[in-house]
């Protein structure tokens, strides 16, 4: 569950960096054109609030956890590319990395619940002392009984 830690972490760094950025690049607006300049930052504003956006769609990903990790990861990914470019680059990169790190993390865990299910199917469990023994055993390796009848061999 680290990848949901990583997805909290990328949500919350990109909501208040490229809310920040938002905020600085506004001031710096109302500053030029307050001076009898020309505003230049609407399209950056609109990046950043792009960064924001994305930022809060990473909370996507954690509910999609939970039905399929492939597209929670992608998801994940997806979101670091646009909080990484709608946060202009510099806002962006932080919460973008925990992104990475979140998307990598479910694709993580998808692999090793496979691995799981398959050694589970790989092993059957003794009648006797109820351990683990390998599908296809006649004599448990921990309690000594025979798993199958010796007239069933």
């Amino acid at each position: 569950m680290k990848s949901g830690v990583y997805a909290i972490i990328g949500i919350l760094t990109g909501v208040t960096l490229c809310s920040i950025g938002f905020a600085l690049i506004g001031v710096i607006a109302v500053i030029s054109i307050s001076l009898g300049g020309e505003s230049s930052g609407n399209s950056s504003l609109t990046f950043l609030g792009i960064g924001v956006l994305a930022s809060l769609l990473g909370s996507l990903g954690i509910v999609l956890e939970r039905y399929d990790k492939k597209i929670a990861a992608l998801q994940y990914v997806i979101c670091g590319i646009f909080v990484f470019t709608g946060g202009l680059l510099v806002f962006g990169v932080l919460p973008a990395i925990f992104f990475f790190l979140a998307g990598y993390g479910v694709y993580k865990d998808e692999k090793e619940e496979k691995q799981i299910i398959t050694d589970q199917k790989l092993m059957v469990q003794c009648p006797y002392c109820k351990s683990h023994v390998p599908n296809g055993a006649v004599k448990c390796k921990f309690c000594g009984e025979w798993i199958v009848k010796k007239e069933e061999k």
